[in-house]
């Protein structure tokens, strides 16, 4: 994609996918891009998944002073 000041146009380049190939620069086909993007959404998504599974719960008041019924920032 080319952004100009006031427009946004289609790169004929890279047929709009922003990828090309490394050492040639001429465009990897759609299908290719498009295989290679899915697999690396499925890798963050796992990733995602791992993280929240180890993920300990989060107390931000857990510092503060349980007494009197709560934990308040004015305890």
């Amino acid at each position: 994609m080319i952004e100009g000041t006031f427009y946004q146009m289609e790169c004929d380049t890279c047929n709009a996918t922003g990828v090309l190939h490394k050492e040639t620069g001429e465009q990897i086909p759609t299908s290719t891009v498009l295989i290679a993007m899915r697999q690396l959404i499925k890798r963050q998504r796992q990733q995602i998944e791992h993280l929240k599974k180890n993920q300990m719960p989060h107390d931000p008041y857990g510092h503060l002073n349980d007494r009197r019924g709560g934990k308040h920032r004015m305890d």
